[in-house]
């Protein structure tokens, strides 16, 4: 078990790697609507980056797999015994309190004062998916990935932007409601070991699958959960990894730092060389979690990554959840002037709003929610 005094060391590294997933994601989404940049080179750098941007959910599935084994194993219970009322309680207060505050945002910039009808097609709504009860209640419920995935055929770009990042809340939740319940059940970390691998394996055979049933349909190949699972499956794994080797590696840094340039050769390798919109979405998930795993592996237990310098940088990562979640809405209010702004540019901007409006609401509201929720729910 990692010394108490190395827990927020290690993390270190994983917000640096938080950081770049939510980096990704947002030149995605920013990345085709501004205009030219000036430099060619540095045009056809940042197409390359954002064009694969959705690569950063990916990451998120696997780091997420990571962190919540990592609060499970520091409890008194311990990984295989978890208190299922601690475990849910801490659960519904880290996603609920944002995801109804984004709930009620997307219902006031829909019917509010900044409603704005000529962008409803991209942001909030698509004509041929009505808004109703099965729309809201997918999401309550987290099932909203399979909903995209029911209605794909009628709307491949789904509900709108706004409402589609939900995809990847609704994957993870489904497999959480489930993961305390099966650390009870298979008791020992072999069994758990076992179980992990099989899922790694099921992975990429689903999203093989989907794609082979009708390659035009990405919802369904990279928004399957069991297409996703085994991405969390890696990070659960990672832990313990680390929980295993981690003294090992800190004493021989020098094999934590070939596990850590290996897995950031892979993790690049892959991304810059698939593409998810294409078939890359069946091995670029599984070979940029392998390289994130060892990468990972290795940081974890190299001190540099332990210094000021990375605290300062790994900060966004800390704030992932609120950016995902906050920063379509964000685009929303801005777009009147990113079309027209240099792509560099207008994605500093939206970074910058983003980074403090994910501040403010971490710091204000999801904190002292999640508090309350733990406080008033947890025992």
């Amino acid at each position: 078990m990692p010394h108490p005094d190395r827990r927020s060391e290690e993390i270190l590294v994983v917000d640096l790697v938080r950081g770049f997933s939510i980096l990704a994601v947002l030149a995605f989404h920013i990345s085709l609507n501004c205009g030219p940049t000036p430099w060619p080179w540095l045009s056809n750098l940042w197409v390359n980056f954002a064009l694969r941007g959705m690569y950063g959910v990916t990451v998120f599935f696997l780091i997420s797999g990571f962190l919540i084994t990592r609060t499970i194993a520091l409890q008194k219970e311990g990984l295989l015994n978890p208190s299922l009322r601690e475990f849910y309680a801490r659960r519904a207060g880290r996603i609920f309190p944002l995801l109804f505050a984004i709930l009620l945002l997307g219902a006031f910039l829909f019917w509010g004062p900044l409603s704005r009808p000529i962008y409803f097609g991209s942001f909030f709504h698509n004509s041929s998916l009505p808004l109703d009860w099965t729309f809201w209640g997918s999401i309550l419920t987290f099932c909203f990935n399979w909903n995209m995935i029911l209605h794909e055929k009628v709307a491949p770009n789904g509900y709108g932007l706004f409402w589609g990042v939900l995809w990847s809340l609704s994957v993870e939740e489904q497999f959480y409601v489930l993961y305390p319940l099966l650390l009870k059940r298979l008791k020992t970390r072999s069994s758990l070991t076992a179980l992990l691998f099989l899922l790694i394996l099921t992975g990429p055979l689903v999203r093989f699958w989907a794609y082979q049933t009708d390659p035009s349909r990405y919802f369904l190949c990279f928004m399957n959960s069991f297409g996703c699972f085994d991405l969390m499956a890696m990070g659960i794994l990672l832990y313990l990894c680390q929980e295993r080797w981690g003294t090992l590696l800190r004493d021989r840094e020098k094999l934590s730092w070939m596990l850590t340039i290996s897995g950031l050769a892979l993790a690049m390798t892959a991304y810059f060389n698939t593409i998810p919109q294409s078939t890359g979405r069946i091995l670029g998930p599984s070979l940029i979690g392998i390289g994130v795993f060892f990468f990972l592996l290795g940081g974890m237990n190299i001190d540099l990554f332990k210094t000021r310098p990375f605290l300062w940088l790994g900060f966004p990562g800390k704030l992932s959840y609120g950016l995902y979640l906050l920063h379509v809405g964000i685009i929303y209010v801005l777009w009147p002037w990113l079309p027209h702004m240099d792509t560099l540019l207008a994605y500093l901007l939206l970074c910058s709003v983003s980074f403090l409006t994910a501040y403010l609401s971490y710091r204000f509201f999801e904190v002292p929610a999640n508090r309350w929720v733990r406080q008033k729910f947890g025992g």
